[in-house]
């Protein structure tokens, strides 16, 4: 698999729009944003962990991130990963991944249970996830957002902030962009250390994952 690492000036328009975005309003907040490359040097990931008190006056950390990169291969075969809720686990390393119900044509309700490393707590989270398709700009946007209350609860802890977006936008030639955008609240107050080990590598393993399972779908055409 060719992998072919390029800053194209949508993407940069892209990852600042994002960045924007995810400085909501209404927290106190002290940002630093780092940019890195993954160790071999196809995913350039933009990352902060950060302390934001809510308008309550409770403590949150949030670990948000832009990773891209730009691959051989077909948009087509990255959309059909995705709608594959079942393997979402592969990509993200969860214990679990299901589909809850469809919601509409292009929507769905989706679980996910995380059995996490020491000091974090296993979780779980309720999202609805969203496919938008843009033919001008050849695109394909699926988007998730945390649901907590659509599913009953379970006796672990429940991820009530999780905005997760995954880009794929075709640039010819057989190359397609791909873009996660993630602004997630973990259920466990962590040391800002310890969440800042989880970048680089980790958005661009899932990247990787992804792009591998694309590799071998078969596209019928």
């Amino acid at each position: 698999m060719q992998m072919i690492d390029s800053t194209n000036l949508w993407q940069r328009g892209f990852v600042l729009l994002t960045m924007l975005l995810l400085t909501t309003t209404g927290f106190t907040q002290s940002t630093t944003w780092v940019t890195e490359k993954s160790k071999d040097g196809t995913v350039t990931v933009q990352s902060c962990v950060s302390k934001r008190t809510d308008a309550q006056g409770h403590s949150h950390t949030w670990m948000e991130y832009v990773a891209t990169i730009t691959a051989n291969v077909r948009v087509s075969a990255c959309v059909a990963v995705l709608k594959d809720i079942a393997r979402h686990k592969n990509f993200l390393d969860a214990k679990a991944s299901r589909q809850l119900s469809v919601l509409t044509t292009d929507s769905w309700l989706v679980y996910y249970y995380f059995h996490l490393p020491w000091p974090m707590p296993d979780s779980d989270c309720v999202a609805k996830m969203q496919m938008v398709e843009d033919e001008l700009t050849k695109t394909v946007t699926f988007t998730l957002s945390a649901a907590p209350t659509l599913f009953e609860k379970k006796a672990i802890d429940r991820i009530t902030q999780y905005n997760l977006t995954y880009q794929f936008k075709d640039l010819g030639i057989g190359l397609t962009a791909l873009t996660i955008t993630s602004s997630v609240v973990p259920t466990a107050q962590v040391p800002i250390w310890i969440m800042r080990n989880y970048f680089p590598e980790g958005p661009a393993d899932v990247l990787h994952k992804l792009l591998q399972m694309a590799n071998q779908q078969i596209i019928h055409n």
